[in-house]
């Protein structure tokens, strides 16, 4: 059960990050590149979340086996863990935007900054903006994705003890 631990532990140590960086460092800074770098520590979050609740069911046998891909991590959450651990669609919703975000970042053919926004341009450029008030947004919904994390790890460490 190391790994759920560690799972956990780096799911809140990237999402204390993000919500750092978009709460305290950018109303501070105000440079838009900021909000991109709490992207990144978000999907950080949100993968190592996700980790963490299906290593706990492939420990105790409710899955076959504990992919290496991202991919197929969120199609056993979405199929299997969100019902049982009654994660809204929401949070489903949430962290396909952030994968969406982050991947078209990662490929982007030009990104640059608007006004408090930072835009990334894909190769067909198509637009994506990025702004303080949706990462809030984010950040509230990715709450109960960590909550369920935690309780998780907390009903373990009973079963433990």
């Amino acid at each position: 059960m190391e790994k759920l631990n560690e799972f956990s532990q780096k799911a809140s140590k990237y999402f204390q990050a993000a919500d750092h960086m978009v709460n305290v460092t950018y109303p501070v800074v105000k440079d838009p590149k900021v909000l991109l770098l709490a992207i990144t520590h978000l999907n950080n979050a949100f993968e190592n979340a996700i980790s963490a609740l299906i290593y706990y069911d492939y420990h105790f046998k409710r899955i076959t086996n504990f992919p290496n891909e991202f991919g197929d991590k969120l199609d056993i959450f979405r199929r299997y863990t969100c019902t049982k651990y009654n994660i809204p669609r929401e949070t489903v919703q949430t962290i396909l935007d952030v994968k969406s975000i982050y991947q078209d970042h990662k490929s982007s053919e030009m990104e640059f900054r608007r006004r408090n926004n930072f835009v990334i341009a894909s190769k067909n450029y198509r637009l994506r903006t990025i702004n303080s008030e949706k990462l809030k947004r984010f950040l509230v919904l990715a709450k109960p994705l960590l909550t369920k994390v935690f309780e998780v790890k907390k009903l373990n460490d009973r079963r433990i003890n």
